[in-house]
């Protein structure tokens, strides 16, 4: 203090407060320290903060390496994030480096299922009889080295329009009202939703007994990809299940014409639904229709937009057309069949 002046030291905490608080919320680190405690180390944090220290700096906005992550924390209240005798510096590379290699080793998909569980049971609210299951491809470029790995990437139906590019599959399962993941893996490339959905399926039924026990009733909710044959055959008496039907299958053709000629529809709020029980196979399923009066709309309005864009494309090709002079009647048959 110099002349009755206080020297003031601010520091910058922003939305990193409320993450932080939901982190504690969760007791995520503790529970990280419990899977992964910490060996002897020469690193003054624990597997858990250092997770916790990549999730806010990730959070902050900041596309930084894994070195850098130390200085984001510097102009940052450590002690009130992180605790008492917690410093910036804690957070080297070479710190969260180690938690890192420490996680691969116990397994990355064990290590997120064991954390979603445990905070599920904690938190029993996060959690309900119904759950979503999905996929999505993870692009990748560069050589891949590690010829060795169990899981590989591969060529394959890629989901971000780069069927140029490796890739690895992503499998996610989500429940309750905030969504949250419970469940994950990851697969080579070249797997199919079709061969993937039926057999996570299987997976996260096992692992929903092991977690809430066999008395809970749970319903999945998935794509099309799940719905076929050899589906039924494992899950139709063992299992509950939602899927939508593709219109590929002819009892989909069939039950929508039938929607259309009858005037059977029930109402649920916004929703109009129409339900029959059909067989396919040897097997008598539940099947319904349901009808969005704004969901049609929109599509109406898609479909007109992308009429009068066709019409206004057709419109200049034969005006270009009329521009010209043909000298046989093949040449003009040609141009017209670009047209069609």
């Amino acid at each position: 203090m110099e002349d009755g002046i206080q020297k003031v030291e601010a520091q910058i905490l922003d939305h990193i407060g409320i993450a932080s608080d939901v982190i504690e919320e969760l007791r995520l680190v503790k529970i990280i320290d419990s899977i992964i405690p910490k060996k002897a180390s020469h690193y003054r944090i624990t597997h858990g903060q250092a997770v916790k220290a990549i999730i806010l700096s990730g959070l902050g906005f900041q596309d930084r390496r894994l070195y850098s992550v130390d200085r984001f924390f510097k102009n940052r209240p450590v002690d009130v994030i992180f605790g008492k005798d917690i410093t910036w510096d804690y957070f080297s590379d070479d710190a969260l480096g180690e938690t890192l290699d420490r996680i691969y080793k116990f397994g990355v998909d064990k290590f997120f299922s064991e954390i979603s569980s445990r905070i599920i049971l904690n938190n029993k609210y996060l959690y309900s009889n119904v759950s979503n299951i999905d996929t999505s491809s993870l692009s990748l470029s560069g050589k891949f080295k590690n010829k060795k790995s169990e899981i590989k990437p591969l060529l394959g139906h890629s989901k971000k329009n780069r069927p140029d590019l490796r890739q690895l599959i992503l499998s996610m399962a989500i429940t309750g009202p905030a969504q949250v993941p419970f469940w994950m893996t990851v697969d080579n490339g070249n797997i199919s939703d079709k061969e993937l959905l039926p057999e996570m399926m299987k997976r996260i039924e096992g692992f929903k007994t092991l977690m809430f026990g066999g008395n809970q009733k749970s319903i999945t909710i998935a794509d099309s990809a799940l719905f076929s044959k050899e589906f039924l055959s494992k899950f139709y008496s063992s299992a509950k299940w939602v899927s939508r039907l593709s219109e590929s299958y002819k009892i989909a053709k069939e039950l929508l014409e039938e929607s259309l000629s009858v005037n059977e529809w029930s109402k649920y709020g916004q929703y109009r639904y129409f339900s029959r029980i059909v067989k396919y196979d040897r097997y008598l399923l539940k099947a319904i229709v349901v009808h969005h009066r704004k969901s049609s709309y929109r599509e109406i309005a898609t479909v007109n937009k992308n009429y009068i864009k066709a019409s206004n494309k057709l419109k200049k090709s034969i005006k270009r057309i009329q521009g010209k002079v043909y000298k046989t009647r093949k040449s003009i048959e040609r141009e017209v069949e670009k047209l069609i």
